[in-house]
């Protein structure tokens, strides 16, 4: 069966160790991006949304996908992320000025979030995909 809903990624990682960049603690860039095309997922969901201040344990709509293979997530707010509706969290935190992004491959049901500021909202923006 062919894939209904293709996912094409690239990411470029230049980590230095001066302003100049000219010393390289680690790189993935140039010819040695990784890129990767998707064609096993049949379906994806995404959308932006505004989580309150203080909010725990918000579901992210997962829209048609049973089960996903495929996570992008990026916040402007640090947010505690769970899956399967496990008690592990995980962090993901913006610094001053840049989104926090984050990309996983993996196998997933449920999708939460939590904003952990008492005073201002989180806007995200996320992708799933999977059958």
């Amino acid at each position: 069966m062919a894939s209904k809903f293709r996912v094409k990624h690239s990411i470029s990682i230049l980590a230095s160790l001066d302003d100049a960049e000219k010393k390289i603690g680690f790189q993935r860039a140039g010819d040695s991006i990784i890129q990767t095309i998707r064609e096993d997922l049949e379906v994806g969901k995404a959308d932006t949304r505004v989580i309150d201040e203080s909010t725990v344990d918000e579901a992210l709509e997962l829209g048609g996908v049973t089960t996903a293979a495929l996570l992008y997530i990026e916040t402007d707010q640090e947010l505690l992320i769970k899956i399967n509706g496990g008690t592990e969290e995980f962090k993901l935190s913006p610094t001053t000025g840049y989104n926090a992004k984050l990309f996983w491959e993996g196998e997933f049901t449920a999708l939460s979030v939590s904003n952990v500021s008492l005073t201002t909202k989180a806007n995200i923006t996320y992708l799933v995909a999977g059958v």
